[in-house]
């Protein structure tokens, strides 16, 4: 995992640079679309220029929060498009949505998701603890089966890297 690493410079506490460079921010300009030279030294001036290394850090790390989130609105937008029906005269139309704790339907964000996969995982695990066999054993307190809907399938959609 490469990632662009700061230190902030010997002469100005107002600028730092970045120490790994070989390759990360021109593999980074490239994904980007950025093909020229003047715009790759953009890029880097804009990651480093009048900044402090620690203030560095949090323009990239908020430059990549917002890749990440148009990255995922253009790909819902994309999808959403192709179940369109167009032609089909009726306004019926499929698309992805997301449904948060409380059964409300909202924009599909990467925000919304990934608040929607941590509460999941919370619940998991406290599903998960709370009704566990071994562990009312372990206190020996009765073990009362008690049935719990177990979303560990739509949370290894997530997790696992599988391609198929």
């Amino acid at each position: 995992e490469e990632q662009l690493l700061y230190t902030d410079d010997s002469i100005s506490v107002e600028s730092c640079r970045i120490t790994n460079s070989a390759g990360t921010l021109r593999l980074a300009a490239s994904l980007l679309g950025l093909k020229h030279d003047e715009d790759y030294k953009l890029l880097a001036n804009l990651l480093t220029k009048h900044k402090s290394a620690s203030l560095a850090q949090g323009m990239r790390d908020g430059l990549v929060k917002f890749l990440y989130s148009e990255l995922f609105d253009w790909l819902v937008q994309h999808m959403n498009h192709s179940f369109s029906n167009e032609n089909n005269n009726d306004s019926i139309k499929s698309q992805i949505g997301i449904l948060d704790i409380f059964g409300f339907d909202r924009r599909a964000t990467l925000e919304q998701l990934c608040i929607n996969y941590a509460n999941e995982r919370i619940l998991q695990f406290f599903m998960h603890n709370t009704f566990s066999q071994d562990l009312q054993a372990q206190e020996e307190i009765p073990y009362v089966p008690m049935p719990f809907q177990d979303n560990s399938s739509c949370i290894s959609l997530f997790e696992n890297n599988s391609v198929s």
